[in-house]
């Protein structure tokens, strides 16, 4: 059976601003929107933005202006980012998803990472689930006497896990795109902030 990703209803920007340093780690949130700012090594500036959006709905050669009309009067350091953008270093890619997958394993095939389980990158767990799966595929590959016994091992074991982590991220992504509201989603996003982990 054959399974195609699908849109998640958002696109999002992201780039490095040279230059520009800052030891500031932010994510903030907006009506249908967020923006995010860290620090890189060397003086530069990670950023990235998000929004809710219509399918492949691209301005190219204006989506710095784009950026600057939709985050227009937000503070620093969104503010300070926005001024600093150049418009050919930006990239802007919509955001699809892996519906679930029944098994992450065909015949002597296995799939890891977005392959397995693309998810919504509201976690930041995206490339850090491609490791794991590797590692595990690597020890019930070496483990365990044969292939065929092996892929089902590491299907079972990774599969459970990551499809939490993507019902977590799409959680995460449709409070991003709450329009209405605002006032119980942030009381929402506090409580679940104080929360003890565990």
């Amino acid at each position: 059976m054959h399974r195609r990703a699908r849109y998640s209803g958002y696109t999002a920007w992201r780039d490095v601003v040279d230059d520009l340093p800052t030891d500031t780690f932010a994510e903030v949130w907006g009506r249908g929107v967020k923006f995010g700012v860290t620090p890189q090594e060397g003086g530069r500036t990670n950023w990235f933005a998000s929004a809710a959006a219509p399918e492949r709905q691209f301005h190219p050669g204006r989506e710095a202006a784009e950026l600057r009309r939709m985050f227009a009067g937000w503070a620093p350091p969104v503010r300070t980012v926005l001024a600093a953008l150049e418009e050919s270093a930006i990239l802007r890619h919509d955001v699809y998803i892996t519906p679930p997958l029944p098994s992450f394993v065909h015949g002597r095939t296995a799939l890891i990472g977005d392959a397995a389980h693309a998810m919504t990158p509201d976690l930041g767990r995206g490339a850090c689930e491609a490791m794991i799966d590797a590692v595990t595929l690597a020890r019930c590959l070496r483990d365990t006497p044969t292939i065929t016994e092996a892929l089902p091992r590491y299907d079972g074991e990774r599969r459970p896990s990551t499809r939490r982590l993507a019902r977590a991220a799409g959680l995460a992504a449709r409070l991003t795109r709450v329009r209405h509201a605002i006032p119980v989603r942030d009381q929402l996003l506090r409580a679940s902030l104080l929360a003890p982990l565990g």
